[in-house]
């Protein structure tokens, strides 16, 4: 786990999460809330940004990540306070961030409105929120030679499983309608670009480390790793510029307000007029 997320945060969440908190429009002294933290890239950005007068609290539902975070945490000694709970039942108060933040974790929650619900319920009125979710996999050149990589070699099945993981849910109208279910206004969703770069095939290979074809791919011997850094080589030779892999990615971010709240549950079109 943590060498997939040492292959990943660098090159692609750490640029994606600044981005994050440019949309949100994250400031100084604010408390925000981070859902799916996993090692904590996004929350420690925040907390850079909320200096020591604002406060940041990582919520993940996985331990290992959670280890991962603090113990970034212990070495820059950035202060976030991490705990560990589900999407769907966070262990927060009512009411008690400015800002609630979700990247790349809502395609995974077994149940998203239920996990924006629990953000907003996070949240003051008024508060704001930040999402983001990839767009379709052939929009994120990378792995969209990933990809093709695998289906050369493990076959279609795998790599269907693979471009079904984080990619499968690229829709903005479905976004922006589950934030407004939830119970939040102004919701504004944007497709957007950046482009990262990854040292070479090998490099991107490990980014397969905790998807579901990851086991697969560690357990391939030696011939058929070689068969996969070929294919890649030759799905991403538009990519390379001197040994480095550059592609564009790209995401829905989505922002919105918390809108007002009864009896414990957001409004919404249905029961706004009640």
């Amino acid at each position: 786990m943590a060498a997939y997320e040492n292959a990943l945060v660098g090159p692609l969440f750490t640029p994606w999460g600044a981005h994050l908190l440019d949309r949100v429009g994250v400031e100084n002294g604010e408390s925000v809330l981070d859902v799916a933290c996993g090692p904590g890239t996004v929350a420690q950005l925040a907390a850079g940004r909320v200096g020591r007068v604002g406060s940041v609290v990582g919520c993940d539902l996985s331990e290992e990540m959670l280890s991962i975070a603090r113990a970034k945490g212990a070495v820059s000694g950035v202060s976030v306070e991490y705990r560990q709970c589900p999407a769907e039942a966070l262990s927060v108060e009512d009411d008690s961030f400015d800002v609630a933040l979700c990247q790349q974790g809502l395609q995974f929650f077994g149940d998203s409105v239920g996990a924006l619900r629990e953000l907003r319920r996070a949240l003051r009125s008024g508060g704001r929120v930040g999402v983001s979710v990839w767009c379709e996999i052939d929009a994120c050149e990378p792995f969209a030679a990933l990809a093709a990589a695998l289906e050369e070699v493990l076959g279609s099945d795998a790599a269907a499983g693979y471009r079904n993981g984080p990619w499968g849910r690229s829709d903005a109208q479905h976004l922006r309608d589950e934030l407004t279910a939830a119970g939040f206004a102004d919701v504004d969703v944007c497709r957007d670009e950046i482009t990262v770069m990854f040292d070479g095939a090998d490099h991107l290979i490990r980014t397969l480390g905790a998807a579901p074809v990851g086991a697969t791919v560690q357990a391939l011997d030696l011939d058929d790793r070689r068969a996969l850094r070929s294919e890649l080589e030759k799905a991403a030779a538009a990519l390379v510029n001197s040994g480095v892999i550059s592609g564009t990615t790209t995401s829905y971010t989505a922002t919105a307000i918390a809108g007002p709240v009864r009896r414990g549950r957001a409004l919404t079109a249905d029961t706004a007029e009640e």
